[in-house]
């Protein structure tokens, strides 16, 4: 009997592009999906997916997370992973905003 190969790990960032939409699968209570879809049915969003987007932008300022330096975030990840020990103060990773 053979032994069960296992796929290497892919990186979640290899190849990504920020120009475009990337598709993230998740689980809803059907409550939410149908709350999602009367909003759509209303004309307020055109899609599913534009409600979910607008609910994660209104999170974000709710919790007051600062804009990442996404280049360097996905540098970093990538580093991290192969075994590197990464120290940087926090403002190197978000950027400066005039508030």
């Amino acid at each position: 009997m053979k032994p069960e190969m296992s796929r290497p790990k892919r990186s979640r960032f290899k190849n990504m592009d920020r120009s475009r939409m990337y598709i993230v699968s998740v689980k809803l209570p059907l409550e939410l999906i149908v709350k999602a879809d009367w909003l759509v049915d209303k004309g307020y969003f055109s899609s599913r997916s534009e409600v979910i987007r607008e609910g994660l932008r209104l999170l974000m300022k709710l919790y007051n997370v600062p804009d990442l330096n996404v280049d360097l975030y996905i540098k970093l990840k990538k580093y991290g992973k192969r075994g590197k020990t990464i120290v940087l103060e926090p403002d190197v990773i978000f950027k400066e905003t005039d508030e």
